[in-house]
């Protein structure tokens, strides 16, 4: 399992491979691949800045159905994603486009 985009080209610009339980953070928080379907996949303007970027459902649990997103950003200057190491570190992530 694993995500690839393309650009008009058909260059890889983002590239992620989840076939292997990995931890993100200190804590260890695994990636659950049957979470790996459209409903984990979001591609949307996270930082507003007019540019979408992707975020993927990383791990979700707890009574309360806690989520964390892995984020990649677009970077105009370089023409490819970004990892965002703060945005995975958000518990229960909302996105506020009214109010940035």
């Amino acid at each position: 399992m694993g995500l690839e985009v393309y650009d008009e080209n058909n260059k890889i610009i983002l590239s992620k491979d989840f076939s292997k339980k990995h931890y993100d953070m200190e804590v260890g928080y695994p990636v659950y691949n049957e979470m790996m379907d459209t409903m984990g996949l979001h591609v949307v303007d996270v930082n507003f800045d007019g540019y979408k970027d992707v975020i993927i459902l990383n791990n979700f649990f707890g009574a309360h159905g806690n989520t964390w997103y892995d984020c990649w950003l677009w970077d105009v200057k370089t023409s490819s994603f970004v990892a965002s190491e703060s945005f995975a570190e958000i518990c229960n992530p909302s996105l506020d486009p009214d109010n940035n």
